[in-house]
């Protein structure tokens, strides 16, 4: 796939990703946000992962995608992770965190 266009490719991708149970969205770059991707599990069955095309660098869009993929592996139902590009920072939003739930679900709503 990454000799494809994302035209091409991110259908593909979508497909392969919901057959996991995964919902997979594809955003533009938000300036100035540092975000690379981010996964928040919308159920004990259905993970969220957001990626951006940041740099537009296939190389840059494959570590990005497999470093959310890795967070899905892990299972931390209850966390939020957001992804910067700044020295490489995952902030995660667990149960065991200060903020609760509602919290996390505003605090990851104002940074998408």
């Amino acid at each position: 796939m990454t000799t494809k266009s994302p035209d091409a490719f991110y259908p593909r991708l979508k497909q392969i990703f919901s057959e996991c149970g995964v919902a997979f969205v594809a955003l533009p770059y938000l300036k100035n946000s540092g975000i690379n991707g981010a996964v928040k599990w919308l159920n004990p069955d259905k993970a969220l992962l957001l990626i951006n095309d940041r740099n537009k660098h296939a190389d840059v869009f494959g570590f990005a995608l497999f470093h959310e993929i890795k967070h899905i592996l892990q299972q931390k139902i209850k966390t939020i992770y957001l992804s910067f590009d700044k020295k490489n920072l995952d902030l995660s939003l667990g149960s065991n965190d200060e903020l609760n739930e509602k919290e996390a679900d505003e605090l990851y709503d104002k940074a998408i």
